[in-house]
């Protein structure tokens, strides 16, 4: 029998692929210009992306928990400014809505400036991982944290 690590692993084998491939989902649709596309791939990306940060939190090293972290950040950023491109012009798919009409187009900027904030963060905070994991992986200096091994955990 299977322990739940297992099933969990690749679960977030399988999660992480599926965020590729959704991310590329949601490209191929703003490209396309085709929005039910682009929700679809955002929606389902921000979903697998958010299972992967909390599967990583739980089992693996801050490393990993990091970048993915900061994969999620990205992916909400990312969220935020595009959906801000369906409402307001010149793209504005949704701009004919009635409770999008409401909207003041003065909310554009604020949204627009904490995406690419929150996108720039998350950048940063990826290539820090990167580069204190090649720190480490060159032996420069010792890692900070350990993978979680339930089974270990489990004898002590």
């Amino acid at each position: 029998m299977r322990d739940a690590h297992t099933v969990t692993s690749k679960r977030y084998q399988s999660a992480h692929i599926g965020v590729s491939l959704t991310l590329l989902i949601f490209d191929t649709g703003w490209i396309l210009e085709y929005p039910s596309l682009y929700l679809f791939g955002i929606f389902g990306g921000l979903f697998l992306q958010l299972f992967c940060t909390m599967v990583s939190a739980q089992y693996h090293d801050a490393f990993t928990c990091t970048t993915q972290l900061s994969m999620l950040f990205w992916v909400i950023g990312n969220l935020s400014w595009a959906g801000s491109e369906l409402i307001w012009p010149p793209v504005g798919f949704f701009a004919d809505l009635e409770f999008i009409k409401s909207l003041p187009e003065s909310f554009e900027v604020p949204i627009m400036v904490s995406s690419v904030a929150m996108l720039v963060i998350s950048g940063l905070v990826f290539v820090a991982a990167y580069l204190r994991g090649a720190r480490c992986a060159c032996g420069r200096h010792a890692p900070a944290f350990r993978i979680q091994d339930p089974e270990q955990e489990r004898s002590s």
